[in-house]
């Protein structure tokens, strides 16, 4: 059973604005609950031309990933738009 990277890519370009969800919540509506690092590789594996709201996945402690820890501004500010 192959993952479906684009599935997952659907999934997160869905978030809505203003609204937030941890890697292994996408995990589990992508069929593979247990493996949440499979969110981090199909984000990853996106071409630069999808515009994927990476800044909307959260780790399991509320907190952006490390490596996005620098787009933190954009979640107050697309709260007021």
């Amino acid at each position: 059973m192959g993952i479906d990277y684009k599935k997952i890519q659907q999934l997160v370009a869905a978030i809505p604005p203003g609204k937030v969800a941890t890697y292994g919540q996408i995990a589990l509506w992508a069929g593979c609950p247990r493996n949440a690092r499979v969110v981090v590789w199909a984000m990853r594996a996106a071409s630069p031309q999808i515009k994927l709201p990476c800044h909307r996945v959260v780790n399991r402690t509320g907190r952006l990933a490390k490596n996005l820890s620098f787009l933190s501004f954009l979640c107050p500010l697309r709260n007021k738009v």
